[in-house]
């Protein structure tokens, strides 16, 4: 009995020793929670909805391999060239080891639980391309340099996947590169009046344990759909949680909950990989020349449709003279 004593003892010991050391390989603040600072890349190629002919949302390498190939021959070589200028993206997401067929973790078969109402807000949507161009307002709001992917919550872009994270006991803010937008989230702050709103809406964070969990509501409607095909409205509740898995790697989950656009709460996650790489400026449209130009170029398609039906329209006929 007092050997077996001994031994548990031992056991305990050990495995005491084994959470304090994954404790100390999490760095953390000086006031002890842990430590988001640094650059981080959301960079990989697995889409939010469950890759087609996918049948698990965990793959071996070969599976992966495979799946890869797939995605880079559907979405057009040219674009995802090893010789490219994001040559990261080139693999599925890892989360704690394992290949990703979808960031959707729940529900299980990784789809969108979208309403029919949203589904056809969805597909009624307009591509950038395809949008109104009479006003600077008909165009996307990412497009007017409003709001980007730094809002909740935060979807994996095809670029600019380079993302600093600064924190203080008061705010935790999120610089992504692409649009450069900046958000800014009070830990422990009080939620902002209804009527009172931002182009990433309220977000507010709290921590529980070695996870911060931030809530964020008030959306604006002016853009409901996101990249992937996620909407969120003004009445949707995003719940996010950043959580170190290792000083290399950060845990995020998102779950959106919203009864008139999805038909139960659903819940999606990746992982960030801290990089070396910083977040260099971003300049959006360098003096809007981009944006006048649309709006100009439509002009200008639009005076040459009317030149072409004037030209098609038949002219009238000469009055015949009477003889005298």
């Amino acid at each position: 009995m007092m050997f077996r004593s001994l031994i548990v003892a031992g056991l305990a010991a050990i495995g005491a020793i084994s959470h304090a050391f994954a404790q100390e390989a999490i760095p953390r603040t000086q006031d002890g929670h842990p430590n988001f600072q640094g650059y981080w890349s959301n960079a990989f190629l697995t889409p939010l909805e469950r890759i087609e002919g996918a049948t698990s949302l965990v793959v071996t390498d070969a599976e992966a391999e495979t799946l890869v190939e797939g995605i880079i021959v559907t979405r057009g070589a040219e674009k995802f060239d090893p010789g490219a200028a994001f040559p990261e993206a080139r693999q599925l997401a890892k989360v704690q080891g394992g290949w990703r067929t979808s960031q959707v973790i729940d529900p299980p078969n990784g789809k969108l639980p979208l309403t029919q109402e949203a589904l056809a807000i969805r597909n009624a949507f307009p591509r950038s391309e395809a949008r109104a161009t009479d006003n600077p307002e008909d165009r996307a709001v990412s497009e007017r340099c409003l709001a980007g992917p730094s809002r909740a919550p935060i979807l994996s872009p095809v670029e600019g996947m380079y993302n600093q994270i600064v924190q203080t006991p008061a705010y935790l803010v999120f610089l992504a590169d692409h649009y450069a937008e900046l958000r800014a989230i009070g830990i422990g702050a009080q939620p902002r009046p209804a009527d009172l709103v931002s182009w990433a809406g309220d977000s507010t964070a709290k921590w529980e344990g070695d996870t911060l969990v931030v809530e964020t509501t008030h959306a604006r409607a002016e853009e409901m759909v996101r990249r992937g095909g996620v909407l969120v409205g003004p009445q949707s509740r995003v719940i996010e949680h950043f959580q170190l898995i290792s000083s290399d790697e950060l845990l995020y989950q998102f779950t959106i909950e919203d009864p008139a656009i999805y038909n139960l709460p659903w819940t999606a996650e990746y992982s960030f990989t801290r990089t070396n790489s910083p977040v260099y400026e971003f300049a959006c449209h360098e003096g809007n020349y981009g944006f006048a130009n649309i709006l100009l170029g439509s002009r200008e398609v639009e005076r040459h449709a009317a030149v072409a039906a004037s030209l098609k329209k038949p002219k009238p006929k000469a009055k015949s003279r009477g003889k005298r």
